[in-house]
């Protein structure tokens, strides 16, 4: 059994641009730092803070609330909320940690983000990880999978959003507590799950953007072409049993660029690193080695 040493956690705000970010850095500086960008987007960083202890006794990980988003600088104005945004706060932090490259781990929507990123500055990265995190539309796999309709089936999800008496925030707040049953395989683990929601610090600018429609979208034209010539290496972390992002689309993913790793976790949804942290952890570790 590996017996991880306490790391050293550190916690900042970092000046970049027109917003202060909330850092938390973990173990200590030196080599290439793995930056992690949380999902959501409306959530915060401490639900991958666990899964990244494990791994910051050997590595200098940092983790860092997306603009509009958890301790970072909230109420921006919806044209402040978008891809691009993130994109320059994300150089920025690269600048103020002093390094020349990072490895880069984007979970879901940030996965997304950390593909954008990787096609605009591709010099910054030297690894690139996708966790639970797809690039395309399609759907068709959900909708023919009978649990995932099962489960959906008892979600109502649009008159969450339309009630006129719920602010963003709170908006953000119930669809995560409402849609877990698709965030998890293990629903014997619900409460538990639930009980890690409500230790997240949640926020509504994005909603805002998103419900106006005037969220652009954050992968770049042609992500799948992209990550078959980037010349970087990627790693695709996924859960076998992933209702948000299926695991078939990481497979298709893996088929047009074959170079990259594919980890493939059983028994565990699009939060593989709450269901299966060891797992989960040991296929980060073995990429980033």
């Amino acid at each position: 059994m590996r017996h991880y040493a306490p790391v050293t956690e550190d916690r900042s705000w970092v000046r970049v641009g027109e917003v202060d970010l909330y850092v938390v850095t973990l173990g200590r500086p030196g080599g290439t730092p793995l930056v992690v960008l949380h999902g959501g987007p409306d959530w915060d960083h401490s639900y991958l803070l666990g899964p990244m202890r494990r791994l910051a006794a050997e590595r200098h990980v940092v983790l860092f609330d997306l603009r509009g988003c958890g301790r970072s600088t909230r109420g921006l104005p919806m044209h402040a909320c978008q891809p691009e945004g993130v994109m320059d706060d994300l150089q920025g932090l690269i600048d103020w940690l002093g390094v020349q490259q990072i490895d880069l781990l984007g979970f879901s929507y940030g996965g997304q983000l950390a593909v954008r990123f990787l096609a605009d500055h591709r010099e910054s990265v030297r690894k690139l990880v996708l966790a639970s995190t797809g690039v395309y539309d399609d759907d068709s796999s959900l909708q023919a999978w009978t649990e995932y309709r099962a489960r959906a089936a008892h979600l109502d999800v649009q008159a969450l959003l339309d009630d006129p008496r719920l602010t963003p925030q709170q908006k953000t707040e119930r669809l995560a507590e409402t849609t877990a049953p698709l965030d998890i395989w293990d629903l014997s683990r619900l409460s538990e799950y639930r009980r890690l929601l409500r230790g997240i610090i949640f926020s509504g600018d994005w909603m805002r953007a998103w419900r106006s429609g005037t969220l652009r979208k954050p992968l770049p034209a042609n992500p799948e072409d992209l990550l078959r010539n980037v010349g970087r290496t990627v790693c695709l972390l996924h859960g076998a049993q992933d209702m948000r992002f299926p695991v078939e689309h990481a497979r298709r993913l893996h088929r047009a660029a074959p170079q990259a790793c594919l980890v493939v976790i059983a028994d565990a949804g699009h939060m593989t690193h709450f269901e299966q942290p060891a797992r989960w952890a040991v296929g980060l570790r073995r990429f980033l080695a």
